[in-house]
């Protein structure tokens, strides 16, 4: 009964299940035991300190105060000294006082429940959201709050799902929830998105058609308090319309003394720091910005551009005619982050408030706004602007492989050796469809069926597909272009390697520092560098398979610190990725023993000495990882396994099985749900698989040992370099020899022709594109300006000349 450590944890069991009353009994015990430790010390207190204890804390401070006891508690956290004896009883004191005044119920407990969610502990979590829920009271806390909780709980995705049929039943229960508020939804102003913006960077890893569930979601929000209204954007806007790209793979001729408008593209978002989407900016897009911009003379125009009459616009030349402007919002910055602020010709660094946000964009003036596909939690301004025109042309370019939130997109832009991943999943909702692929010289523009971009210069080819649905289309109403901008190159793996060597290069990771010995001799180990969200059920059973298949491999999952840089208590958030491991021991029968987690966060430095003692580094499917980690493993020589871009994946029977009797169990409940209708006759649909490495093993002529089409195959891969170390040593001999290779392979030499270009590989038809479709609105820009420009001086002339005296008033002047 004196125990208050016991009595704390009941009291916040209690809490979270709803029982307020039985809260109050053991939290009146709580606060006998206190006062008789504080009269213990109360000779030793000041006037002051006895006037505090009993004073009334305000309200924010105790809900922030109750928020970490439960997270403290629920991780076993929890701990009273001496020194916090005081502020626990006024603390305590002013929460007995509130749970008699008002139960903690509606939206505050809601909140409470949503911080343990993403804290790692999802049960509780849940039950607590629903508490919330159900004790609201509309006419007390508003519509919009009641809204907002609502699709908060309809649309939960799982951070990391416990098997295919708790993936399979979060898209029921979000398209049924859309489904039957299709006609009934009353729109709230969209800067209420961000507080149900946790759950929806996640849903780009369930590998189902999620683009269709998010652009109906975003119907729900009204974007009309966010309007351009200066006249630059007036004249775009009255002409919006997608222009047709035109790209030639012959080279620009570039005339001396050519000028003209330089085309603004806008970069947004908030982890452009040593994160896969700051490492996709930095290596991708930004790599041959260095060069061009200083010869600039304005950020306006683009001056003489220094080369003969007739000769061929290289990288100099393209760099000068644009300008990048980062759109950062509040991140942590590392080093990552001044390579890429010095890549771009301005930092624009965004202010928490929205409105604030949008003046400063508004007088930006862009052209262009490109948006990473992926933007984690917590970017929750990203679906804002995604969803408010801010340019006359809005792009969303591939780091993982999922479309944007967003509604106010016109394009994806996807590099072209991704495009079967893109042709396995065509939009086609009409009967009998057709998807035209337009075959310019250099890129691959695929349009709608409605579009009316010119195509005569064009070779177009025609696929045919079966009828899709509209609610399987992975694009609906974007146009994609799949240009030559490979995701992986020799450059690109040499630039990662580079800017990863941390200073102290004295100091040699060992894995003793962490979890005890990692690497025997004679026992392969297999990494598996993710983050937990990202490893799918449906590799469960294929990583069992390579276990069962060699029983000496070894399963380690590693964390890499990347993942976590806007976390500063990282211990709750690595919750999730213990409750991945103990999937996997579940699942696993005896493998358990095999398989590891590594309980501390690895920097570049760690992960590279890990990587480089491994056998070889397991990719995730279908959502495979990102090329900033396959940089890193290649640069050492380890093998990566992954799935070939645009592999159709099938559910494992048992699974199968599961979902469907849970289906006939709730077919009432899902009356109606095309999922459900689609998996009862076939397979779930699930999209076709993405790598960023398939691409480059192609290049270099090694996929028939690293890349699969099937599961079966990449069981099979795996085994192999697991099983013979020879023949896996001379593939980590071929992968380094391909890395560090000085010549271009003849696919490179046809394209690129010239060592000057062999540092942007890839990157010259990305700034051809984005010129293609900014051009039109720069020049557009530009003559509204300078109209702007000659009216203003017209208005100070004659201001000037109202301000000069008349010769008669000069006369009255001099006379006497």
């Amino acid at each position: 009964e004196n125990d208050v450590l016991i009595l704390v944890h009941l009291t916040v069991i209690l809490i979270s299940e709803g029982k307020m009353h039985e809260a109050k009994f053991f939290l009146s015990r709580i606060l006998v035991t206190l006062e008789a430790r504080v009269d213990k010390v109360s000779f030793l207190l000041s006037e002051n300190e006895r006037k505090a204890i009993t004073s009334r804390i305000d309200s924010k401070l105790v809900s922030l105060w109750i928020e970490d006891l439960m997270v403290k508690v629920f991780y076993g956290e929890f701990r009273i000294t001496p020194a916090s004896t005081i502020d626990l009883f006024s603390f305590f004191s002013n929460m007995y006082q509130w749970l008699t005044d008002k139960e903690l119920s509606g939206r505050f407990i809601f909140d409470l429940g949503q911080a343990l969610y993403e804290g790692g502990r999802p049960k509780i979590g849940r039950m607590m959201m629903e508490l919330g829920f159900e004790t609201s009271d509309p006419g007390s806390e508003g519509f919009v709050s009641i809204e907002v909780v609502k699709m908060r709980l309809s649309l939960d995705y799982p951070m990391v799902p416990e098997s295919l049929l708790e993936v399979v039943v979060s898209y029921l229960n979000m398209t049924k929830y859309l489904s039957d508020t299709a006609h009934s939804y009353t729109r709230i102003d969209v800067e209420n998105v961000v507080d149900v913006y946790w759950p929806l960077p996640l849903m780009g890893w369930s590998g189902l058609p999620m683009q269709p569930v998010l652009r109906e979601f975003m119907w729900r929000f009204d974007t009309n308090q966010f309007q351009r209204k200066d006249a630059v954007s007036q004249l775009w806007l009255r002409n919006a319309s997608m222009p047709a790209l035109e790209v030639t793979k012959k080279r620009s001729r570039c005339e001396k003394g050519q000028k003209g408008p330089v085309v603004k593209v806008g970069l947004l978002g908030g982890h452009l720091n040593n994160h896969p989407v700051g490492r996709a900016v930095l290596h991708r897009i930004l790599q041959m910005s260095g060069s061009g911009k200083s010869r600039r003379k304005s950020d306006d125009t683009f001056d003489e551009v220094d080369v003969a009459v007739d000769t061929e616009c290289g990288e100099d030349g393209l760099r000068r005619m644009i300008s990048f402007t980062l759109l950062a919002f509040p991140l942590v910055v590392s080093a990552v982050t001044g390579l890429i602020s010095t890549g771009a010709d301005r930092v624009v660094n965004l202010p928490a408030d929205s409105h604030q946000a949008w003046r400063l964009i508004e007088s930006l003036h862009l052209d262009i706004v490109l948006f990473p596909d992926w933007q984690p939690f917590p970017d929750q301004q990203s679906v804002l602007f995604q969803s408010t025109r801010i340019a006359p042309v809005q792009i969303c370019f591939f780091v993982r492989g999922t479309p944007c939130v967003g509604d106010k997109i016109d394009y994806y832009l996807l590099p072209i050796e991704l495009q079967d991943s893109y042709l396995g999943a065509v939009p086609a909702a009409e009967a009998k469809a057709t998807v035209q692929i337009i075959h310019s010289e250099t890129p691959i523009h695929i349009r709608s069926n409605n579009s009316s971009a010119n195509t005569t210069n064009s070779r177009s080819s025609r696929f045919n597909r079966s009828i899709r649905p509209a609610w399987m289309e992975l694009l609906p109403d974007l146009q994609l272009l799949l240009i030559d901008w490979p995701v992986m190159t020799r450059s690109t793996i040499q630039a990662v390697a580079a800017s990863s060597i941390s200073e102290q290069q004295d100091k040699v990771f060992s894995p003793l520092d962490i979890e005890g010995q990692v690497f025997f001799d004679g026992q392969p180990v297999a990494l598996l560098p993710v983050f937990p969200s990202q490893l799918h059920p449906l590799m469960d059973e294929v990583l069992f398979k390579i276990m069962r298949t060699v029983p000496a491999l070894h399963l380690v999952l590693v964390l890499p610190d990347c993942y976590f840089t806007h976390t500063t208590d990282y211990k709750n958030k690595i919750s999730w990725a213990r409750k991945l491991v103990r999937r996997l021991w579940m699942k696993g029968g005896n493998l358990y023993h095999r398989i590891r987690l590594l309980p501390t966060l690895l920097n570049d430095d760690r992960l590279m000495q890990m990587l480089r003692q491994a056998d070889m580094v397991l990719d995730t499917f279908p959502i495979g990882s990102s090329f900033y980690f396959h940089s890193l493993a290649l640069s050492v020589g380890t093998p990566v396994i992954t799935m070939a871009s645009g592999a159709r994946l099938s559910t494992p029977l048992h699974d199968l099985k599961e979902v469907r009797t849970h289906l006939l169990h709730y077919k009432q409940h899902l009356q109606g749900n095309p999922l459900s209708q689609y998996i009862t006759h076939f397979d779930i649909p699930w999209l076709p698989c993405v790598s960023s490495i398939s691409g480059f093993y192609e290049s270099v002529g090694l996929s028939e040992f690293f890349v699969a089409n099937s599961t079966a195959v990449y069981s099979e891969l795996a085994a192999n370099l697991a099983l013979d170390r020879e023949f896996s040593y001379g593939l980590r001999v071929r992968v380094l020899d391909a890395v560090d290779s000085k010549q271009d392979s003849v696919d490179e030499g046809v394209k690129f022709g010239s060592e000057s270009l062999q540092k942007w590989e890839g990157q010259e038809d990305l700034y051809r594109a984005l010129l293609s479709l900014g051009r039109p609105w720069a020049q557009q820009r530009d003559q509204e300006v300078q109209q702007q420009q000659q009216y203003q001086q017209q208005i100070n002339q004659v201001k000037s000349k109202s301000n000069q005296p008349s010769k008669s008033q000069k006369l009255k002047k001099q006379s006497p």
